[in-house]
């Protein structure tokens, strides 16, 4: 029930993060930036602004995960890189995980259509995205196992997701290792 809700609290957090849209229709001054929005200029917004100027069709949102091929694509990048340095922790898109949950949504509308292609697409993200999860928890866990204090360029290499379960975590297994100690040297 808690990491359900620690996992929505994420979500959440992410809707607000900045991502890079193009403006495709002259809007004009609006609330979220002191910039005029005309035509052709890209700029920053929070991730609800810009879904919901998307879906008007007033922005476009750039987007570096735009299909399966680039989860596949990722995937194999971290499953290549683990076999040289297993535990380098590489640098991916900072929205890698709420993109793969949006792909595997829009591939979930399109389960009307009765195109065989539709599940296996959906079959394919999930286990792309369940191995890039696996790799990537696995190199966590070992900077957690080896370090007391937070690494800042460590950090710079992780999502929103991986940030918060390395801080919670590493922060956790400290405590939790100094408890059993002290009661261990009583």
């Amino acid at each position: 029930m808690f990491m359900k809700a620690f996992i929505e609290s994420i979500k959440s957090l992410d809707m607000h993060s900045p991502v890079r849209v193009m403006v495709l229709k002259d809007i004009g001054k609006t609330g979220f930036t002191d910039i005029d929005l005309v035509r052709g200029v890209e700029i920053d917004l929070p991730r609800w602004v810009a879904e919901t100027l998307e879906n008007k069709e007033y922005v476009k949102i750039i987007r570096n995960v735009k299909s399966s091929d680039d989860v596949n694509r990722i995937r194999f990048q971290e499953e290549r890189r683990s076999e040289g340095s297993k535990y380098e922790l590489h640098k991916i898109p900072p929205n890698l995980y709420y993109e793969i949950r949006r792909l595997i949504k829009e591939y979930e509308k399109k389960i009307d259509s009765k195109d065989p292609r539709v599940f296996q697409e959906i079959e394919k993200l999930k286990k792309s995205f369940e191995k890039i999860l696996s790799l990537r928890y696995k190199k966590i866990l070992y900077y957690i196992q080896v370090s007391e204090n937070i690494d800042e360029e460590l950090e710079k290499r992780m999502t929103l997701e991986e940030k918060i379960f390395y801080r919670l975590f590493l922060r956790n297994i400290h405590k939790w290792i100094n408890i059993i100690a002290v009661e261990e040297g009583s």
